[in-house]
């Protein structure tokens, strides 16, 4: 008995030596990556210093490109879109940046299914289970699914799916993701459509989602510009999905640019796909945003001076 019990214990030890160890090369790849969404990932969270940050999903990293951006208003621009994220992802990558610095301004473009409607929160802590030990990360992840908590004891388990990415992105020698963070797509969409490819019906809020949209706002409008946007779909009807946004930036006066169902979106030779712009549609865009962008700017400064 004393024997099993011993070798109970050896066995416990080197499992926990075993996590330990992989969770230090975890840690290490994902500070060390050297390209793909590792790189932007950690570059967001740990070391990005641009004056302008425009958060989303793939609509915002395929929709903006900050080059255009820096060129018409003199400021450095990033753009920290992440395919599939929204308002969870972008809040706790926020207080992350808000540790470090503040933006001069940040740039939030929304997508209602990422952002307002009901779905499964937990893919919106993938990437923030890499920062675990950041305490905003902890704060969020343990507001949502208290059980992780538990789960984050092992070292290793945060990096779970992240293995294969990770290792290529240390190793891949040409970013597939530019060092701006734009990812625009090409070609034009291959068919055509009479009516919006899926109904714009109705969406059921998500009570989580909207308090996390509430703290963006409460947190953020008084430390620096915010600004909203809602980009093109295509041949959208209008965005009546996204009214308790327009209600929550007229609350706070916080500018809200919504360009759902604007000319540009029906403009076929722009489209990639249905969802996002190919790469002259997202630079005809990033133009009339830059544009846009660059007044908010100027009137925020004529504010400031006037209240000096």
């Amino acid at each position: 008995m004393k024997r099993i019990i011993i070798r109970l214990i050896i066995f416990i030890l080197l499992c926990f030596l075993l996590d330990r160890a992989i969770g230090t090369i975890g840690a290490y790849f994902y500070s060390h990556a050297r390209s793909g969404y590792t790189r932007h990932n950690y570059y967001i969270g740990h070391l990005m210093q641009e004056e302008i940050i425009i958060l989303g999903s793939s609509r915002a990293a395929r929709h903006y490109n900050p080059t255009i951006i820096s060129d018409s208003t003199g400021s450095s621009c990033y753009n920290c879109g992440i395919d599939g994220m929204g308002i969870i992802h972008d809040f706790g990558k926020l207080q992350m940046i808000k540790a470090r610095y503040m933006p001069k301004m940040i740039v939030m473009d929304i997508t209602a299914s990422f952002t307002l409607e009901q779905n499964d929160n937990s893919k919106y802590i993938t990437y923030l289970k890499l920062d675990y030990t950041q305490q905003p990360i902890k704060q969020i992840i343990s507001d949502l699914f208290p059980t992780e908590r538990w789960k984050m004891f092992c070292q290793s388990y945060k990096y779970n799916s992240q293995w294969l990415k990770m290792v290529n992105d240390n190793i891949a020698s040409t970013p597939p993701i530019p060092t701006n963070g734009y990812d625009p797509m090409y070609g034009v969409l291959p068919y055509d459509i009479v009516a919006p490819y899926i109904p714009e019906k109705k969406i059921i809020i998500d009570s989580v989602k909207l308090k996390y949209l509430q703290q963006t706002i409460e947190t953020f409008h008084t430390l620096t510009q915010l600004v909203f946007i809602i980009s093109p779909q295509y041949k959208a009807p209008n965005s009546e999905n996204y009214s308790i946004l327009k209600r929550l930036c007229a609350e706070y006066d916080i500018p809200l640019l919504d360009f759902y169902a604007a000319p540009i979106s029906q403009e076929k030779e722009l489209w990639a796909d249905v969802s996002h712009m190919n790469k002259n549609g997202a630079e005809k865009y990033s133009a009339i945003i830059a544009g846009k962008l660059k007044q908010i700017i100027s009137d925020s400064e004529k504010h400031s001076r006037i209240h000096q």
